[in-house]
């Protein structure tokens, strides 16, 4: 059995109706009617009951099933297809926050590159502000970072959640003192304020009424991170990213204390709603799961 027959089931199915669904696919009653009648004979069975108009019968809810799979699988793989063959020389546009792109693109990128070997991985490294810019004007195919979840411009999805930690070197320990205690005492080495770390941690410390010592500011958490490890100072980062760190520096100094916030927040992966590349956006978001 051919594609296009199981295209005019699905219309007649959808109408209810041989006349409609001829009208919307602009061809002739009888030849929709015939091909009907070929689907049957070809399964055995009758598909619809013709009176008082076209309704399903246990068999043709069966086959409609099958229909609406094979249709979708169709038309994912020639999008496919389509897509692999413009794409030869083309690229997936992929943004994210200075922060995260070392922990999380490599492996991602890994995953995603054997699937899809003709498809350049273009790769950005913004501010949060500038990664939800760059979607709104197409610039991007994804957008990873501090993206609002609740958007009707685009697609999101939660790749993980983090949670803000204060990563304090054991020169500045006190017995039973709190982090909020800590902050007001110990040089601050924080991310910048376009970073969700950064914004968190300046809101901690306004929250608490503290005048903080920044000592370093930067967009290099693991610069920042390093610097903690040489006891410059205590430094605000997320759990997720001070693992990745510790499992990638084997020389980076473990003397330190690490206080919870309790301040948690997701990381989105946002790309255009129907985008035509949905496929390859989705293999290279779930890479980054993984």
């Amino acid at each position: 059995m051919h594609i296009l027959p199981m295209y005019y089931f699905k219309a007649v199915v959808k109408y209810k109706s041989i006349n409609k669904a001829a009208h919307e696919l602009h061809i002739t009653q009888q030849t929709l009617s015939a091909h009907m009648n070929s689907i049957e004979r070809e399964l055995g069975c009758i598909l619809f009951n013709r009176s008082p108009n076209f309704q399903l019968t246990y068999e043709g809810e069966k086959f409609y099933r099958y229909v609406k799979t094979i249709i979708n699988t169709y038309e994912s793989m020639q999008k496919e297809f389509s897509l692999l063959a413009q794409n030869e020389s083309g690229a997936i546009r992929i943004g994210i926050a200075h922060t995260r792109s070392q922990a999380l693109i490599p492996r991602a990128a890994a995953r995603f590159i054997p699937q899809y070997p003709y498809v350049r991985i273009d790769l950005k490294e913004l501010s949060n502000d500038k990664l939800i810019s760059e979607l709104r004007e197409g610039k991007l195919d994804i957008a990873i970072g501090d993206i609002p979840l609740d958007s009707t411009e685009y697609a999101t999805e939660i790749l993980h959640k983090e949670e803000i930690l204060l990563v304090v070197p054991t020169t500045y320990m006190r017995n039973n003192a709190s982090y909020t205690e800590i902050l007001s005492e110990v040089p601050l080495l924080v991310s910048h304020s376009e970073d969700i770390t950064g914004r968190m941690a300046r809101a901690i410390v306004k929250e608490n009424h503290i005048v903080p010592n920044i000592a370093v500011s930067s967009d290099n958490i693991e610069t920042l991170l390093d610097m903690c490890s040489l006891g410059l100072g205590a430094c605000f980062c997320s759990d997720k990213l001070l693992t990745f760190h510790m499992s990638t520096n084997d020389s980076f100094n473990k003397n330190f204390k690490i206080y919870h916030t309790n301040i948690i927040y997701p990381i989105i992966a946002a790309y255009p709603k129907d985008d035509v590349m949905e496929k390859i956006i989705k293999t290279f978001i779930e890479g980054i799961k993984e």
